[in-house]
């Protein structure tokens, strides 16, 4: 008739007029609808659509039941019951309910799932390996190979009546076919999984929004906007406890920022970016101001971070350093201490040992003592005894460094003492006088011992009597060039048991014969892989060099430089060499 009707939309809490639409609110008050509720996803054409899905059936909607099964087909009363059901109509992906007790009709979206994706997905469904969509992954190649299994069957029946061009185009629309289908079903999963996440995407990105939203408000530090005047227009909750605590009302907030914040605020706009701010002392807690420009309202976010226990820290941190660089000027100063001592035992040390090597009659010596540290556990020393005979003395204490040192020149002074009673002095006596004074004196006390070899050269009858306190035992290169082990005569290293017995063992000599007398750290110097040197490499070595006592002590050192290639001495090493002319 002609009373007054109008249309009002609402949006949130923003209201909307339409008063030259009293046309269209007349023809939904004839529908029966006295409210719409619309869902923000619908898209303009749905609308349009759902609308003229009402016009269309709101004849025979008083004269039907909800969700009567009675009506068939895509009549108008199936559609009118569907609509009046509470799972609603669903078509043009939104489902549409109406109310009539109440007027209302409303509209929310839903996505409508297309003939071939209804199959797609009942396949992937079906999958047990699979539990979500990727299964049309693997059913894509099926499909592929079903679709040109479908192209090239009939190619099969004709394959007598067809040309070559027309066989050959066959087999490639087949294969297209088979790329589409490939394709097609690929996508198809890749929508369907999309669309199955899209809720879980949305609330996550609505709650990263209302995070960002509630920042200023959360943010546990103190947070204020600043205009470009200066003028602070708002305090975050933190920011008032921050006053509070200070004893200054709101309206003083600006107390809160350093000094000269004015030109601060005007740089931070001019440049654009943040500005970070040296520290502030506000009451008993330092402060770091940072400034975030929002250009297009004139105005900056400042930040204050406290950092009054970093600066603790960075103070315990100077502190530390210092005390840290004192400790390591004592300890610098207690290492050159220590390395001036080592220089001294080192150069007592090499007193120790034979400055020159004595003539001896019918023969040649030649001697290397390298130690790996300043100072070590290696000795060797030659004794004139009377008849013209010589005696050869090589020994290697336990451990290394200046503790080794010591006890060698222990043992340099008791084999000294030992021979100045020389006349009855044998290899064996000799032995047993070291091993009881060492362990009476010295290695009872401490675990550490001796090895060593002592063997007496009488020139005139060319014979070598020796006995070994378990040291390597020496190699003799015979004139015949072989290399035997003087080894008969061992027993256990000196220091370890007082009770211990020595054996001697002769040799008679013949003319170019050599004994090569060494340590351990010879035959145990180590390649950079981790290979030992080793005594058959020392006998191959000792067999393919001349027999002169200097020749076979380079060659040695030659060939421990070469295999160690770089590799640092880890233990003493020392060799003495006696040639028979």
């Amino acid at each position: 008739g002609e009373e007054e009707c109008e249309l009002v939309a609402t949006a949130g809490r923003q209201q909307f007029d339409f008063p030259r639409m009293q046309h269209v609110a007349r023809r939904f008050l004839e529908v029966g609808i006295h409210q719409i509720l619309l869902d923000v996803r619908l898209e303009y054409g749905q609308i349009l659509e759902t609308f003229l899905m009402l016009f269309n059936v709101h004849g025979v909607l008083p004269s039907v039941r909800p969700n009567n099964d009675d009506y068939s087909g895509w009549s108008r009363r199936r559609l009118a019951s569907q609509m009046l059901a509470p799972n609603g109509l669903h078509r043009a992906c939104a489902v549409m309910r109406f109310d009539m007790a109440k007027g209302r009709y409303r509209v929310d979206y839903s996505y409508c799932e297309l003939f071939w994706s209804r199959l797609v997905k009942q396949y992937s469904t079906g999958q047990q390996f699979f539990r979500d969509h990727r299964a049309l992954f693997r059913a894509a190649p099926k499909m592929a190979a079903f679709t040109f299994a479908a192209f090239i069957t009939p190619c099969a029946f004709l394959i007598g009546s067809l040309t070559k061009p027309v066989f050959f185009a066959w087999l490639g629309m087949a294969a297209v076919a088979a790329i589409g289908s490939w394709c097609y079903v690929y996508a198809i999963g890749a929508v369907l999984y999309t669309r199955e996440h899209y809720e879980d995407l949305v609330s996550e990105y609505l709650g990263r929004v209302r995070s960002l939203a509630r920042f200023p408000e959360s943010n546990p530090n103190p947070m204020m906007e600043v205009t470009g005047d200066g003028t602070v227009s708002f305090i975050n909750p933190a920011a008032r406890e921050l006053i509070e605590r200070l004893d200054v009302s709101e309206s003083d907030a600006a107390v809160l920022l350093p000094d000269g914040y004015v030109a601060l605020i005007e740089e931070c706009l001019q440049q654009g970016r943040s500005v970070r701010q040296t520290e502030a002392v506000l009451g008993d807690s330092v402060f770091l101001f940072t400034c975030s420009p929002f250009p297009e309202d004139q105005s900056a976010i400042v930040s204050l971070s406290d950092v009054t226990y970093l600066k603790h820290i960075e103070e315990e941190l100077r502190r530390t350093n210092s005390e840290l660089a004192e400790t390591n000027e004592e300890v610098a100063r207690a290492y050159a201490e220590v390395d001036h001592e080592l220089d001294v035992i080192a150069r007592i040390q090499s007193a120790l040992l034979p400055e020159t090597l004595p003539a001896i009659a019918h023969a040649d010596i030649a001697a290397c003592c390298d130690m790996a540290r300043k100072a070590g556990g290696d000795y060797y020393d030659l004794f004139a005894l009377p008849g013209g005979r010589w005696g050869f003395l090589i020994a290697d204490v336990s451990g290394h460094g200046a503790s080794a040192s010591v006890l060698m020149a222990i043992t340099h002074c008791l084999a000294r003492r030992s021979h100045r009673n020389a006349e009855s002095l044998t290899p064996a006596s000799l032995l047993t006088f070291l091993n009881r004074e060492l362990h009476a004196g010295y290695t009872q006390r401490r675990v550490a011992f001796v090895t060593a070899f002592y063997g007496v050269y009488d020139p005139h009858k060319a014979t070598f009597t020796y006995s070994s306190a378990g040291h390597n035992p020496p190699r003799l290169v015979t004139r015949r060039s072989t290399v035997e082990s003087l080894e008969q005569a061992t027993g256990l290293p000196l220091g370890v048991s007082e009770d211990a017995q020595y054996e001697e063992a002769h040799r008679d000599l013949e003319s170019d014969d050599t004994i090569l007398f060494y340590t351990d750290g010879l035959t145990e110097a180590m390649s950079p892989t981790g290979e030992l040197f080793g005594v058959e490499r020392l006998d191959q070595l000792l067999l393919q060099t001349k027999k002169e006592a200097e020749a076979v002590v380079g060659s040695i050192c030659d060939e421990l430089r070469r295999f160690a290639d770089g590799r640092p001495t880890e233990d003493d090493r020392t060799m003495v060499v006696l040639h028979v002319l």
